[in-house]
């Protein structure tokens, strides 16, 4: 992974003390905290200023309660944090939106991502180090790269559950016009 693009330890924390903070804020007010809010609550460092691709996912007693994201980073990494925390809360159309007596059991992981890079097929991924993106006909769908090692996937069952995940056959991914990319993520507790 790119030095220029990780975030060390103490960076991490407060990236998952924000993405707490902001999961309060979304689910209480319904709004996210303002600028102001969360200059007043965190000294950000000016890493948290630059354009960064962030997954927020909740859990709750281990089990998956909300994962919202970009791939792509087009927006700085604070607000990046904060707009997914509340998405994976509130937005995801998996599950009913987060309720505020449920937010002292859930538990946050927040992955900054590197940017996501073309690869010719599943030679060129590695399981549990790269996160996939696969793409045909207008369908697309993303695992994180700690998800096939939690599965105890490999990578043909990761790929065949990628494709039902886009709403396409189990073996789409056999297919010529399938599309890879693949970008790695810090992730943190």
């Amino acid at each position: 992974m790119n030095p220029s693009l990780t975030l060390d330890d103490s960076q991490g924390a407060m990236a998952v003390q924000l993405s707490r903070f902001a999961l309060e804020q979304w689910v209480q007010n319904g709004k996210p905290p303002t600028r102001a809010l969360v200059d007043q609550r965190f000294s950000l460092p000016s890493r948290f200023e630059e354009p960064r691709a962030v997954f927020v996912t909740l859990q709750k007693a281990g089990q998956l309660r909300g994962c919202i994201g970009t791939v792509e980073a087009w927006r700085e990494l604070w607000l990046d944090i904060v707009e997914n925390a509340g998405a994976a809360a509130l937005k995801d159309p998996r599950f009913p939106p987060v309720e505020a007596s449920e937010l002292i059991a859930v538990e946050l992981e927040v992955s900054v991502l590197t940017p996501p890079q073309a690869v010719s097929g599943p030679d060129e991924i590695t399981l549990g180090v790269d996160g996939v993106v696969i793409s045909l006909a207008k369908r697309r769908a993303l695992y994180l790269p700690q998800v096939a090692p939690s599965q105890g996937w490999d990578i043909d069952a990761t790929l065949d559950s990628l494709c039902r995940k886009a709403g396409l056959p189990s073996d789409a991914w056999r297919d010529p016009k399938m599309e890879f990319l693949t970008f790695q993520a810090q992730v943190f507790r």
